[in-house]
């Protein structure tokens, strides 16, 4: 009884150790896992190696129609900016918009109309393929106008992939047609597109095939000018019951769940 009692007590003690060194790994883990997959703001260092495997811009676009339609698809970073950066930035989405403005897709003198932005970058990983890319999302509100702006950037070339401008009045805007808009905002993307459908001037969206997405335009007279990419789900079904018949007509075994 007495040798018994001599090595518990030195057991136990090798249990508490072993208990408290692997518990930290343990909890460290368990938190990798919970954040895999979500927005969350901790800081990316220079070695991480993130954004990797960059596409060209129509899969940069495809990404950021992912992350409007199947934010699930991907792993999301957000990364708020402050200080210095928010300034580089800020000045950054001035001088896209003045061009854009240059080029007839906005209003004259809607740089000057926007007050202090608020931002981040956001970094979008593709779970499948592993493609990633970096934006700019900003933000801006002007009291006066009761207008909102919502404006990304691409990360590489800094050119305007996505505007909301809410509130904004585009019955004083002479090229306030969305088909117009749409043409001039695609073209200077350099993106190949069909334009498939148009609803009076006021909704057009261009088809961009190659990607599986679709731009939307809309230019509202009281309520502002909205250019979003999102997926198409239309052409995804198209291709999937193509599919479905090719396999059929090959004599090849058919997915009845497809």
């Amino acid at each position: 009884m007495r040798d018994w009692k001599n090595w518990l007590f030195p057991l136990l003690t090798c249990l508490i150790a072993l208990g408290l060194a692997l518990l930290p790994l343990r909890l460290s883990l368990r938190e990798d896992s919970r954040l895999t997959g979500v927005v969350h703001c901790e800081e990316l260092q220079e070695d991480s190696n993130f954004p990797a495997k960059v596409p060209d811009l129509p899969g940069r676009i495809r990404l950021l129609a992912q992350m409007r339609s199947v934010p699930d698809a991907l792993t999301i970073m957000d990364q708020y900016l402050e200080a210095a950066a928010l300034e580089e930035a800020a000045a950054q989405v001035r001088k896209e918009l003045q061009r854009l403005s240059d080029a007839g897709i906005l209003p004259e003198m809607l740089a000057e109309s926007i007050g202090e932005f608020s931002g981040s970058r956001v970094y979008l990983r593709n779970q499948s393929d592993l493609s990633s890319a970096s934006f700019l999302n900003m933000n801006a509100f002007n009291v006066d106008l009761g207008a909102y702006f919502q404006l990304v950037l691409d990360g590489e070339t800094g050119q305007m992939l996505s505007l909301e401008l809410n509130g904004w009045n585009m019955g004083k805007f002479s090229n306030a047609n969305s088909l117009e808009i749409g043409r001039l905002f695609l073209d200077g993307l350099g993106l190949t597109y069909t334009e498939k459908t148009y609803e009076k001037g006021i909704i057009s969206v261009f088809s961009l095939p190659e990607i599986q997405a679709q731009y939307f335009v809309q230019s509202f007279f009281y309520d502002g000018l909205f250019i979003t990419p999102q997926v198409d789900w239309e052409l995804l079904d198209q291709m999937a019951q193509d599919d479905h018949i090719s396999i059929a007509a090959s004599g090849g075994p058919v997915d009845s769940d497809r």
